[in-house]
């Protein structure tokens, strides 16, 4: 937490004030550091205005209230990486506690290794602290409206990802016939961060349609989720190789 800080936001942006907006979503934060669960919180409340923040040290710390729902949990985990055992642990307990709810990592690394493995655990987001509060904040709200969120850094550096080579499959060097045309449709709207329902109004398809198409590409690809499926084939990305079968 940085010396000294305010209510105004590293950028100087003044957030909208909490008062003025009724929350109407819950959103859980743990972080097991006092200090930072206290800031983090506050800030996270005054950004996010129509959510009603609570927070918690730990997940056994949590007493749920009977019919509350969340839009999404976000685990602080500082410099825990997310192979270690109270991490892996902590997204365990919280995928059991809360099933359904978007997980959402807060996180002091932002190595690409780190992102892929939350992913493959589950995780809906992952917030490096080296953003500014309002864009973290963003992140969240955006997956708590059913996107993912990836950090840029994680697809540039990723050496797991295919070669850019420009052409009509989008930058990727997958073969045109590895997917259909309206999967590509869906696909370059992946790379763009869109949720299943934002993709279905553009394409004038149910959001059932888009969510089979993305198994298909999942399958095609042998991918675990949708977050694979755009960092095996995401167009601004380093040489690696293919799974595709």
């Amino acid at each position: 937490m940085p010396e000294g800080a305010s209510s105004e936001d590293e950028s100087g942006a003044q957030p909208q004030s909490a008062a003025l907006v009724k929350p109407r979503h819950h959103l859980l934060y743990i972080d097991q550091r006092r200090l930072s669960r206290d800031y983090v919180s506050r800030q996270l409340a005054m950004h996010l205005p129509e959510f009603s923040v609570e927070s918690a040290a730990s997940a056994g710390e949590l007493a749920l209230p009977d019919g509350r729902s969340y839009a999404a949990a976000v685990a602080h985990t500082h410099t825990s990486r997310v192979e270690e055992a109270v991490t892996a642990t902590l997204i365990s307990w919280l995928a059991q506690l809360l099933p359904g709810v978007p997980l959402i990592l807060l996180s002091d690394a932002d190595a690409a290794r780190e992102v892929v493995a939350a992913f493959h655990l589950g995780v809906r987001g992952y917030v490096p602290t080296s953003l500014p509060m309002r864009d973290a904040a963003e992140a969240i709200r955006f997956v708590c409206e059913g996107g993912t969120f990836i950090p840029p850094s994680a697809l540039v550096q990723s050496a797991a990802l295919p070669k850019v080579n420009e052409g009509a499959t989008g930058g990727t060097d997958l073969p045109p016939e590895t997917f259909t045309s309206r999967q590509w449709d869906v696909l370059r709207r992946l790379w763009q961060g869109k949720p299943n329902k934002v993709i279905a109004r553009e394409l004038e398809m149910s959001e059932g349609t888009v969510k089979v198409h993305i198994r298909h590409m999942m399958k095609k690809l042998r991918a675990r989720n949708r977050t694979e499926v755009v960092m095996l084939t995401h167009p601004n990305t380093q040489q690696g190789s293919h799974r595709v079968t």
